[in-house]
């Protein structure tokens, strides 16, 4: 999961620094460069895909859909589920939120330059995919729950260490190991929300990764609003405050194990 997960966030770690170089200099006229990356990687898309064997992936998928109906499938938890939900959201407002006033805290509070700025914000995305692939390693290795909870205990500290900046030198170090940091748990939680809900796997993926994220991007308007009234210092302040919540949360999840009962064994059992 973690691999499949890094691919997006290697994309969205160039692209700050990409679109300073292409319009940088304030002109849109070269805009149009932007869409070089994605036309080139529909190319490589479907050069890939050309000559497979669509029929035999459609008997595959259909054998394994059979497979599937020959296992009885462990209850939905929803309560841990709404936990982990929960938990999600408390990660997506400090991200977004980073991730929408790095750049002005680099450049207007720190003195830093508009190339710092970039770099801070493509710094905190990179990492966040060295984050991933680490956290995929630890999964393996620790297990899941250890990971998530690492992740989130140790982003506190480098949240507070990017907020208490005295220089932007300093809140490029912080930022990078808060993008790591965050990004620890991320493939681990997806695992787990489809543990959660073993009967639903696609609503779990679903709500994890689009309806608990995008809680951040909502509440971002909000927390301009903050900045524009109270500075960007006490916005992060409040980001963290929300982070320590998130904190407390992941500490109470709880894993699961899925354990496949044949169908015939329970109709036996019954």
């Amino acid at each position: 999961m973690s691999v499949f997960s890094v691919g997006g966030t290697i994309g969205a770690s160039f692209a700050p620094v990409l679109a300073a170089t292409v319009v940088g200099g304030g002109s849109l006229s070269r805009s149009y460069l932007l869409a070089v990356p994605a036309l080139a990687m529909g190319v490589v898309w479907v050069v890939a895909n050309t000559g497979r064997n669509a029929a035999a992936a459609a008997t595959a998928a259909a054998a394994a859909r059979k497979a599937a109906g020959h296992v009885l499938k462990p209850h939905n938890d929803w309560r841990a589920f709404s936990l982990l939900v929960l938990t999600i959201v408390g990660w997506s407002i400090p991200y977004v939120t980073v991730l929408s006033m790095l750049s002005l805290r680099i450049t207007r509070d720190l003195h830093g330059t508009a190339f710092q700025g970039a770099a801070a914000l493509t710094s905190f995305t990179a990492a966040g995919a060295v984050g991933t692939l680490l956290g995929g390693w630890l999964g393996d290795r620790i297990g899941r729950m250890g990971t998530i909870r690492a992740g989130y205990l140790l982003a506190l500290p480098s949240l507070a260490g990017l907020v208490l900046a005295p220089s932007a030198g300093w809140a490029l170090a912080c930022t990078a190991l808060l993008g790591m940091c965050m990004f620890l748990p991320f493939a681990a939680q997806v695992t787990l929300a489809q543990d959660y809900l073993p009967r639903n796997p696609a609503t779990a993926s679903g709500i994890t990764l689009g309806l608990a994220l995008s809680v951040g991007g909502l509440v971002s308007p909000l927390f301009g609003m903050l900045s524009d009234a109270r500075g960007l210092g006490v916005t992060l302040t409040a980001v963290l405050c929300v982070l320590c919540v998130a904190t407390v949360l992941a500490l109470r999840l709880r894993n699961r194990s899925m354990q496949v009962v044949p169908a015939e064994a329970e109709g036996a059992a019954a």
